[in-house]
């Protein structure tokens, strides 16, 4: 997925998984353990330790889990009563970071950018916790009340990005240069009557450099 002049007609869109490239997908997979009977609540500040859907401000559509493996795809989907949407926002021990734990399936796969790229069009993965860098997203509250999900990988130049201002179901979920589109804002709805799942605790994070090391913490 990527950016092209105003005037341009969009690409055809490939049909192959390389970062930065991925077709349009539904979520499938894995995505059990819905959360029927949880409310949810627009926010105006993030408290670490709770529980988010994540919605787009583009679209209306939420920030999902294609399945709860290592590498699964994130993408926006429809509203649902699914884990793969609910999102455990957790200070990552690093002061202005935080991890964002998908609560799809039974281990720990938190938001990730894939191979700890900087560049434009770096992919949006799970991955195994190991609260390295490009685990790392730093929330940064926007002047009209939304929220954009900036990267530590470029140094909060680029944000979690929804590729091509699509507003489909299914559509990629990339990193790219902050530039305030309204595909680049979320709205942070708090989920209250939670059950706990996958969490993280800050006192036991491991800092590493690469997103193959991870810790495991109950």
């Amino acid at each position: 997925s990527y950016y092209i002049g105003e005037d341009m007609k969009t690409p055809t869109k490939p049909n192959v998984y390389t970062v930065g490239k991925y077709s349009e997908k539904k979520v499938s997979g894995n995505t059990s353990n819905n959360q029927t009977g949880s409310t949810t609540t627009n926010v105006s500040s993030i408290s670490s330790g709770s529980y988010y859907k994540i919605k787009n401000v583009n679209s209306g559509l939420y920030l999902s889990a294609e399945n709860s493996n290592s590498g699964a795809n994130v993408m926006q989907s429809n509203a649902s009563n699914d884990k793969n949407q609910i999102w455990y926002v957790v200070n990552s021990g690093e002061n202005g970071y935080y991890n964002l734990a998908c609560q799809v399936g039974d281990g720990l796969k938190v938001l990730d950018v894939a191979s700890g790229s900087s560049e434009n069009s770096a992919n949006i993965q799970l991955w195994g916790y190991g609260n390295s860098y490009n685990q790392k997203f730093a929330i940064q509250k926007n002047d009209d009340g939304t929220f954009s999900i900036l990267t530590k990988t470029s140094s909060n130049s680029k944000c979690l990005d929804v590729a091509a201002n699509s507003k489909n179901d299914g559509a990629n979920v990339l990193q790219y240069t902050f530039k305030n589109g309204n595909n680049q804002k979320w709205i942070f709805e708090k989920v209250d009557n939670f059950s706990a799942s996958q969490k993280i605790n800050p006192s036991s994070t491991t800092t590493t450099n690469n997103n193959t090391s991870n810790t495991t913490n109950t």
